[in-house]
């Protein structure tokens, strides 16, 4: 993978596009991923993957934190945590407020 690598390489590397890899990561994963209102979900992990592929990019993965990522999404902290919580990797990596999503 090269050193810098942003979303446009991420959604290239995917048969799917722009408007459906959010739906697809939300359905593929709905054992572990519940919730009550899917649009603001849908926009909130577009917001979560976009802010991680920026600041990856900007700080480096393990140097950025939750308070990077929730300044940078707009999110609360807890909604953040919650996400990265729930998502496909359940929140592997605890050294980052990073989602851990494949």
């Amino acid at each position: 993978m090269p050193a810098h690598f942003d979303l446009q390489q991420f959604q290239a590397m995917t048969p799917l596009d722009g408007d459906n890899i959010w739906a697809y990561l939300l359905d593929h994963h709905a054992e572990r991923i519940t919730v009550k209102r899917r649009k603001p979900a849908l926009e909130n992990i577009e917001k979560i993957f976009r802010a991680t592929f920026k600041l990856a990019n900007e700080v480096g993965f393990r140097t950025m934190n939750l308070r990077d990522l929730c300044r940078e999404t707009g999110l609360s902290m807890g909604a953040v945590w919650l996400h990265q919580q729930q998502g496909p990797a359940g929140g592997n990596d605890r050294r980052c407020g990073a989602p851990c999503y494949p």
